[in-house]
Order: structure tokens, then sequence, then C-alpha cells
């Protein structure tokens, strides 16, 4: 690469990161007379630094969730309009069996609908913390890879450290004014096993339940023994 060229690269990489137009940044840099891919320092250290920026970005501040805007959205597929109204409904207070008058369907069909909702916004509360917490474990100083999956029976993460050590970590945010939480030793039984597994290859392991309450934003992350795991944790809050 020549030294015009690098400068040209590092004026524009320089802007990119202290302006927070990372997207562009790597959108123009395609437009350089070389080919991108074959700068292979530079494009790693441009893209470590794409992944950092974004991380930190993310990763600022309390975690938040706005379920109104969410609820909005839902509402505007038509098969969730009336549903997500229900749900309103009955979050101000006012019984199933008025409800179900008013759409004319039954106390079950209404029960089905509220259920469908809070499931739905459980889940995109659950995806938006998993993606915050990703954040903030990538720009832990001792981690070394963060994997994080997300799927049905599998581990929400695994983060190897720089000293050797692995932490298998379940990921719980809900957004409850209860006193307290009960999670079952079901939900979070793939990161159990996977922790299991690991130790059987002679790592050193930590279970973790990273748990976050959206409500009163109480946030604890509670290491587990594997030799003496309950069968359900109890979280309390204010």
């Amino acid at each position: 690469m020549s030294r015009e060229r690098l400068y040209q690269k590092m004026e524009c990489g320089s802007l990119a990161l202290n302006n927070g137009f990372l997207e562009e940044f790597t959108i123009c840099c395609k437009l350089f007379p070389d080919p991108w891919k074959n700068e292979t320092d530079w494009n790693r250290y441009i893209k470590n630094q794409i992944r950092y920026y974004k991380a930190k970005k993310i990763s600022e501040g309390v975690f938040n969730f706005n379920v109104e805007e969410a609820l909005e959205e839902l509402a505007e597929d038509p098969d969730w309009a009336d549903k997500v109204e229900a749900y309103r409904m009955y979050k101000r207070g006012m019984f199933q069996d008025d409800i179900k008058k008013h759409f004319g369907v039954t106390q079950g069909a209404i029960s089905k609908w509220i259920s469908k909702v809070h499931g739905e916004i459980s889940r995109r509360i659950g995806e938006a913390y998993e993606k915050y917490r990703k954040a903030k474990l990538q720009l832990r100083e001792d981690v070394v890879r963060v994997i994080h999956d997300g799927r049905k029976g599998k581990p929400d993460f695994v983060v190897y450290l720089e000293d050797g050590s692995v932490e298998v970590i379940s990921s719980k945010c809900y957004c409850s004014d209860r006193k307290s939480v009960s999670i079952k030793r079901a939900e979070i039984e793939p990161e159990i096993q996977e922790a299991l597994r690991l130790r059987a290859q002679g790592r050193r392991v930590r279970l973790l339940v990273d748990f976050y309450n959206l409500h009163d934003k109480h946030h604890e992350m509670r290491e587990i023994p594997l030799d003496k795991i309950p069968p359900r944790l109890l979280f309390h809050h204010t």
C-alpha cells in the first residue's frame, strides 16, 4: 500500500470512528483503487475498531426497552391489531369478561390473545437484552472470545477468558412488578449442560445467570455451583 493511500485510509478511518460513520466508512473503503480484501492488517484493524465502537455504542448506559413502541409496531400488522388492543385494555385494568364483549369473542380467545402478545414482547425484550449483554461482554478487557447463539436448546453465552477459564452465561430479562422472580432449572439447562461438558474437558468453568428486571432496572449476575444446582432460582428485587 502506498504511503499516500495509507494516509487517505487513516484519515477516513479517524473521521468515521470519531463521528460514528462506521457503516459509511466500510462502504467508502471499497472505492479505493486497490482491492480492500488484500490489505489484511489494515482490514483487520479497522474491522476490530468498528466492532469495538459498535459494542460501545450499544452498551452505553442502562439497558432499556420501549414496550409501547414495540406494541405500536405490532399493532400495524392486521393479524396483531386486535390482540394488541385487548392486551392494552387488560393492562389498563379491564376484566377479560368485559374485553370479550368488546370484541365479540370468547374469554378463552381473549386469554390466548393476551398471552400471545405478552410472549412476543418478552421475546423482543430478551433479544434486545442479549444484544446489549453481548456488547458489554465484548468490551471486557479479560475476554478473548464471546460465543452467542440464542437458539432454543443452546447456551446464551460462552465466554472464553485470557486466563484460560470459561464463563457460561444464561441471560434472563424480565419486566415484572413482583417482589421476586422464580427461574426453574429447566430454563438454564442448556447452559448447565455446556458448563458440564467443558468441565469434563478439563476447563475451569463458571456457570452464571445474568438476571435483569426491566421494571425497576435491578441487575444481578449470580454464580451457580455446578456440583449443587438448585431446582429453581429466586431473584428478589425492589
